[in-house]
């Protein structure tokens, strides 16, 4: 984030070798394309999202986003991308083809800093931080269904079946996905940020 850039890192050869790619400031979120070929950047101070071609390591266009983003969430088709507007308390909904806001759900004073997709696309998870709390948001209505309180959540991920999302915050919670509930705690040394899920489930 400091230096503004994002950097690629080719772990196979020794030692690894580091590629920059300047962005806007202070870039925070990061996605790619299902396909590998797009790689987008939340750059929260610019107020707007970097589109990187993998293929070139460049920076193929900018665009600008409602207020600043920070987490970001690419439906499997690559169609949609879901960005965290905290200041915004949003969620908005850009098209990645003609790269404009198609939708917004907004839940007022909930500054949501992250968004994950299931996998099969049918909801966003959008962690507010602020308010301790989960929004599920259903895409294909763009509407709230659920609103699930108690973790300050920076971190989510699904596994690949898509039937549970882990929860990193002060602990890491799991979501049980098929009944929107919470199924599981447990509790972790220091502070977790991130989360991820193996291949593998």
């Amino acid at each position: 984030g400091g230096s503004n850039a994002v950097a690629v890192i080719d772990p196979t050869v020794d030692p690894p070798a580091v590629t920059t790619i300047p962005v806007q400031s202070r870039p925070t979120g990061i996605v790619a394309s299902p396909d590998g070929r797009w790689v987008y950047v939340a750059n929260t101070r610019g107020v707007s999202v970097s589109v990187i071609d993998a293929r070139t390591n460049t920076v193929a266009a900018t665009f600008s986003t409602r207020s600043f983003p920070i987490g970001l969430a690419l439906s499997p088709d690559g169609q949609r991308l879901y960005v965290a507007q905290p200041l915004d308390f949003s969620i908005g909904v850009y098209d990645t083809g003609s790269q404009s806001e198609v939708g917004r759900v907004r839940h007022s004073g909930h500054a949501m800093v992250s968004a994950a997709l299931s996998p099969d696309g049918r909801y966003v998870f959008a962690g507010s931080q602020n308010n301790s709390s989960i929004h599920v948001i259903d895409t294909a209505t763009l509407t709230e269904i659920r609103h699930l309180n108690g973790m300050p959540t920076p971190g989510i991920a699904f596994t690949p079946d898509g039937r549970q999302a882990y929860l990193a915050t002060n602990r890491v919670g799991v979501v049980d996905v098929d009944h929107l509930v919470f199924a599981a705690s447990v509790n972790t040394t220091g502070t977790p940020f991130g989360a991820a899920v193996t291949a593998d489930g």
